[in-house]
This record gives C-alpha cells, sequence and structure tokens, in this order.
C-alpha cells in the first residue's frame, strides 16, 4: 500500500519499516534535563525557605518565591506545588538533609543506630545527627508553629510532626533497650 501511494501521488518518504537496517536511532540522553530539573527544584526550595524564614508563612506569596529563585510561577507550581505542600516539603527536606522527603529508616544515621551494639555510640550518632537536623529544621519549625493557627494544612502538619517525632523517640528507646544497657 505505502508503495503505490508513493507512485501514484509520487511521494518520497520513508515509513520506519523502511528504513535501512544499518541505521540505528540514536538513544535519548535526558541527564542535563534532569540536572536542570534538579537545580530549579533546589533553587525554588533554597528561595522558599529563605522567604518562609525571613517573611513567615502567612507573609511569604508564591510569587516571591518564583522570583527569588529566578523561575517562572508556574515553574514553581510544577515543580512543588502550592504553598502548603512546598512548606511540607521544605520541612521534609530540613529532616532528611536532602532536596527530597527521606523515610526515616532509610536515612544514613538511623542505619548507622540500627548497626551500632553499643548504647552509648547510639546515643553519640543520635545526638550528632540532631545537632545538624535542629540547624536546618529549627527556623522552620518556627514558621510553622505561628501558621499552624492560620493554616489547617500546616495545623495538620504540626500535629503529623509532634507524633511522627514521638514515634521515632520510641523506636529509639526501644533500640536502646534491646543493647541491654
Amino acid at each position: 500500500l505505502v508503495d503505490s501511494i508513493r507512485m501514484e501521488f509520487g511521494l518520497n518518504f520513508h515509513a520506519s519499516h523502511d528504513r535501512a537496517p544499518h541505521l540505528k536511532r540514536r538513544a535519548y540522553d535526558a541527564t542535563s534535563r534532569q540536572k536542570a530539573a534538579q537545580a530549579t527544584h533546589h533553587a525554588i526550595l533554597s528561595a522558599a525557605r529563605d522567604r518562609f524564614v525571613q517573611d513567615g508563612y502567612v507573609g511569604t506569596t508564591m510569587p516571591a518565591i518564583a522570583q527569588a529563585a529566578g523561575v517562572a510561577l508556574d515553574t514553581v507550581y510544577a515543580s512543588v506545588g502550592r504553598k502548603a505542600t512546598l512548606f511540607r516539603l521544605l520541612i521534609e527536606s530540613a529532616i532528611s538533609g536532602t532536596d527530597d522527603a527521606q523515610p526515616a529508616e532509610e536515612r544514613d544515621y538511623v542505619l548507622a543506630i540500627r548497626a551500632e551494639p553499643k548504647a552509648r555510640k547510639k546515643l553519640e550518632i543520635y545526638a550528632a545527627a540532631l545537632s545538624h537536623i535542629h540547624a536546618r529544621l529549627a527556623p522552620l519549625f518556627k514558621v510553622l508553629q505561628a501558621a499552624s493557627s492560620v493554616d489547617p494544612d500546616l495545623a495538620d502538619l504540626w500535629q503529623e510532626s509532634s507524633h511522627r517525632r514521638a514515634t521515632n523517640m520510641r523506636l529509639f528507646a526501644a533500640d536502646l533497650a534491646a543493647t541491654g544497657a
């Protein structure tokens, strides 16, 4: 059929099955695109953190975050979602120390604590980790605590954070108790 159409209308095109067998499709490499997206994501998180800490939750607008990050407002929404979702991501990234949320059981310090047989060393690992986490988290928790009275999503986040902290402390206490100390 393809050949008859070509001859009738004088067309010269190649269907995918007409390609020469020696020609290969070039593989698409999205590495640079992924790196650019990661850089944009990081810029948005960094700008948002600065704005929230400086201006508070209510005083920070999504357009201000976009401007500080040097991106379009639509890019902020596409990358991180709405304001409350962005703030939640900031809390999670402050805890994990990365630009993404990371489950507690996958964090390096948690793995190190679980692998350590001695209670004293477990406490040392935990204390070192907490000092780094709290340096990143404390300014955001101050904003979260103030905003939890005006935004229901942040009130939920405040409650979730409190419950999660308590649960993680119980797990840590159980891990310590398992050492027999």
